[in-house]
């Protein structure tokens, strides 16, 4: 749906083409008049999403404030070329934008898309607050949404249940006001940790007989700036005094995917279940009696027990764990000390969790998010420059047809002609990049499409050897046949072109762990291990002719068919792409 301006001016601050501009961008005005007595009615007739005001309709500030305020609709305001009176403007404290007249239509162009942007950012801030809040409604635990400086601002009905009172006596009253008494002590030194930390806290506590979990989180921004925090409250008292419930925690403990760690005062391992050995490529037996400094805590620290306590306890942190092959790998680990009686800590134990996966995953979101902002960008920088490229194009050729072959012009005139050419085939590919793709699945052959990608290339590379290594009788799985296939031609190619003097390229499929995988394997150039980490972003090339689209096109094409890319390159040997596509039973 196209997004309403109301155009309130005089008609000469209005380009003849400016309707022309905003259509190609999803905008259109509704309706031009000139009278501020017709402002209110037009408003009421057409709700516009987009005010277009002249300045000189206004006799005062208030007028303009007023009617953001009755009406809530983004303003943009005409001005004339000088405005002496900057007091003046600042007191307009509801204008959206500013642009001087007579109206520039990209100028314009770009305001509204700055104004639509801040309203979806404000929407989806206000969505998020919604979720929130359903997240606390639907925990089966006891929980409260808090602000930073400790007030109340949502609690769910098993908190009010738990403390006994209505949500509304507990709305805008501080949080310590509640809890310190009964249900979490200091609880304001919890808080101000959380803020200047920026942590999330798992831990339990005895109060008064009962033992509770806590679990205390912060919420935050896209910016990483908190702006609430979720505490959740467990009453475990039964849980512990059960003592079939202990014996079954302990089964649980030896079949969890989480790491468990038991470690005694010199960090020497005394206990460690199969997901720890397992995690770090050990049996138990050798686990019992190894250091915990071969494993955690990064790896050439020492970290005394004092500064556990203070620092690391009951703390998630992230950090480089080591495998026995001596593979580094990202863990969260959170640390606890286990006292005795007389409160002499006698064994810390460690929870750990691999989280290689979800630091790909994070990585992908990034990529993918980054993608959405440049495609949005490219497709206005493309719209903007495809016309002029086209009239310098049509001029040189006019020109050429009219200048003998013979003329040094007609030599320049060709270095444009192939320049615009170039310029028009990189605006091609940002259009095709920032129209929505769309993917249509029906099942497919996977040797088919790398036989289709091969002959696309094999004329152009005949001083390159490719060899087909493909598994027979593969089942089919559900892809788009197009997208699939470019992707092929993409790394295919670039193998390719990483031997410029010839080689050999072997392009493989086969069944590994009931995946299907593709790899295509060049014993090229390799990749710099400087750029390793940088192939995957958009528009990052090293070729001379390229617009650095390729891979990250691929690894967006691929999500979208549950399917990943990897790759390993040594200088100077050659590099090797793997795509796993998940299980094929699973792709529809």
């Amino acid at each position: 749906m196209k997004k309403k301006i109301l155009f309130a001016g005089e008609q000469y601050s209005y380009p003849e083409k400016l309707q022309e501009k905003l259509l190609a961008v999803g905008c259109e005005i509704s309706a031009t008049f000139s009278g501020f007595g017709e402002l209110r009615g037009k408003i009421e007739e057409y709700k516009p999403d987009i005010l277009l005001l002249d300045f000189e309709m206004f006799e005062t500030p208030d007028e303009l404030n007023l009617l953001h305020l009755k009406y809530n609709i983004p303003i943009i305001l005409l001005l004339p070329h000088i405005i002496s009176d900057d007091k003046y403007l600042k007191k307009m404290i509801y204008v959206s934008d500013f642009l001087e007249k007579p109206i520039r239509a990209g100028l314009l162009i770009f305001s509204i898309q700055n104004i639509m942007h801040k309203l979806k950012l404000e929407e989806t801030c206000e969505q998020n607050r919604i979720t929130v809040s359903a997240m606390i409604d639907n925990n089966p635990h006891a929980g409260l949404i808090i602000d930073i400086s400790g007030k109340i601002e949502y609690a769910n009905n098993n908190f009010c249940k738990m403390i006994n009172l209505p949500k509304y006596k507990l709305i805008n009253r501080m949080c310590h006001e509640i809890l310190d008494e009964i249900y979490l002590k200091n609880s304001k030194k919890i808080i101000q940790k959380i803020l200047t930390q920026s942590i999330e806290l798992n831990f339990v506590e005895m109060i008064n007989g009962k033992a509770y979990d806590y679990k205390i989180i912060p919420i935050k921004k896209r910016s990483g700036e908190i702006f609430n925090i979720a505490i959740y409250i467990r009453d475990i008292t039964k849980d512990l005094e059960s003592e079939n419930r202990i014996l079954q925690l302990s089964k649980a403990m030896e079949t969890m995917q989480l790491g468990v760690l038991v470690l005694d005062l010199d960090k020497k391992i005394r206990y460690s279940n199969m997901a720890a050995a397992k995690m770090h490529g050990y049996t138990l037996d050798e686990m019992i009696g190894k250091s915990a400094y071969d494993l955690l805590f990064g790896l050439d620290r020492r970290i005394d027990i004092e500064e556990i306590d203070l620092i690391y306890r009951r703390i998630p942190i992230e950090t480089n764990n080591r495998r026995k092959n001596g593979e580094i790998f990202p863990a969260k680990i959170i640390s606890d000390i286990f006292s005795n009686d007389k409160g002499e800590p006698i064994a810390i134990v460690v929870s750990c969790e691999d989280i290689s996966y979800q630091k790909k995953i994070e990585e992908q979101l990034i990529r993918n998010e980054r993608l959405a902002g440049i495609s949005s960008l490219a497709s206005g920088i493309a719209h903007e420059i495809r016309n002029p490229l086209g009239n310098i194009s049509s001029a040189t050729q006019f020109c050429l047809a009219s200048l003998d072959q013979d003329s040094n012009l007609s030599v320049f005139l060709d270095i444009i002609q192939r320049n615009t050419e170039r310029a028009n085939k990189i605006i091609k590919e940002l259009v095709e990049f920032a129209t929505p793709w769309e993917i249509i699945k029906i099942p497919n052959s996977i040797n088919k499409l790398v036989v289709n990608a091969t002959n696309q290339l094999i004329p152009k590379f005949k001083n390159v050897q490719i060899i087909l290594d493909l598994e027979d009788n593969l089942p089919l799985m559900y892809l788009d046949e197009n997208w699939i296939t470019k992707v092929f031609y993409n790394l295919i190619k670039n193998g390719c072109e990483s031997m410029p003097d010839g080689g050999e390229l072997r392009l493989s499929t086969y069944l590994k762990d009931d995946k299907i995988c593709f790899t295509c394997e060049d014993n090229g150039v390799g990749i710099k291990s400087n750029i390793q980490k940088k192939i995957f972003d958009p528009f990052y090339t090293t070729k001379d002719t390229g617009v650095g689209l390729g891979l990250s096109v691929a690894q967006t094409i691929l999500s979208k068919h549950m399917a990943t890319l990897h790759f390993t390159s040594e200088l100077g040997k050659g590099s090797a792409f793997e795509i796993v596509f998940s299980n094929y039973s699973q792709i529809r």
